[in-house]
């Protein structure tokens, strides 16, 4: 497992990212977050009534949180 630095991570209201410093795993974290989130979405939108195999609807709600912060969206 990479050593990225643990969340909650905040976006804030920075003009320009390039001036944030990052580890080399939070900078693989980074680069990833665009295919991670088109994962999830993907998956997400295979579920039907509220459950995706054997995961309960807590985490499926949980997820969508997420994908919801990835967008900028308030839930």
């Amino acid at each position: 497992m990479s050593a990225h630095t643990p969340g909650p991570w905040e976006a804030g209201d920075r003009a320009n990212w390039a001036d944030v410093y990052t580890s080399p795993e939070d900078a693989y974290l980074i680069a990833a977050a665009p295919e991670l989130l088109k994962a999830l979405e993907n998956l997400l939108s295979r579920n039907c009534g509220g459950s995706i195999g054997n995961l309960d609807r807590e985490i499926v709600v949980r997820a969508w949180q997420a994908v919801a912060a990835a967008r900028g969206e308030t839930t």
